[in-house]
């Protein structure tokens, strides 16, 4: 691992936080790997859990499918399956993986030790967490990888975990979040409905294209803004 830098938040999103975007946002954000602090965009966080199969074969499918169209992946390091989203999304292009850890840059102690080395040689990792601060901050992780996020996949989530709080920050802050169609399958999922009802959308098969577009559609909307302000 090169040397864990900091960067600001204003850097990372390319532009002052503004409105709900400014409580979410650490003053400072620490980071490793070539990519640099410069977060490739669009940036579409896949997210997770339990790690059953079948949805570890959704988080595959979506990471290849959006790595192979061009946005990055992000995830957080902590969860099995965004772990997945993260390792197929740098098999399938380079560059193209961002991981957020809840512990320090140079913690090799915890989660995924090879994909922290990966990343930091082939990606992006960041942290809210300072150097030597070695206090997990899961919460923290979540809040930053969904203010970083142009949009957030969800695939699987018990209703109670990191999962579904980065699902609700990013429809607070305004991102759209999309969630694999077979969480409605499941009775007992009220998370998936939950979500739906507070703005997010279902995602099968056809719809990374739509996604996509839509980002680019967005994108293309704040760039008119920006230029007109």
């Amino acid at each position: 691992m090169g040397p864990v830098r900091a960067v600001s938040i204003e850097a990372l999103l390319g532009r002052r936080p503004s409105g709900r975007e400014a409580e979410a946002a650490p003053d400072i954000v620490w980071w490793d790997g070539p990519l640099g602090p410069a977060v490739v965009r669009p940036l579409v966080a896949v997210v997770g859990s339990p790690e059953t199969p079948s949805a570890l074969a959704a988080t595959s499918w979506a990471a290849r499918s959006l790595a192979a169209r061009g946005p990055a992946v992000a995830g957080c390091t902590f969860r099995p399956l965004d772990r997945a989203a993260l390792h197929v999304a740098m098999a399938t292009r380079e560059l193209s993986a961002v991981g957020i850890s809840p512990s320090p840059v140079q913690d090799l102690a915890g989660d995924d030790p090879f994909l922290r080395m990966a990343l930091s040689e082939a990606g992006l990792l960041l942290s809210p967490s300072p150097p030597l601060d070695y206090r997990v901050d899961a919460a923290a992780a979540d809040s930053l990888l969904a203010l970083l996020a142009d949009a957030v996949v969800v695939v699987s989530s018990t209703g109670r975990d990191g999962a579904t709080a980065a699902a609700r920050t990013a429809l607070r802050l305004g991102r759209p979040v999309w969630v694999w169609k077979d969480a409605f399958e499941d009775p007992g999922a009220d998370w998936a409905r939950a979500l739906e009802g507070e703005g997010a959308r279902r995602l099968d098969v056809r719809g990374v294209d739509l996604l996509i577009a839509e980002l680019a559609r967005r994108r293309f909307r704040s760039s008119i803004i920006n230029n007109n302000t």
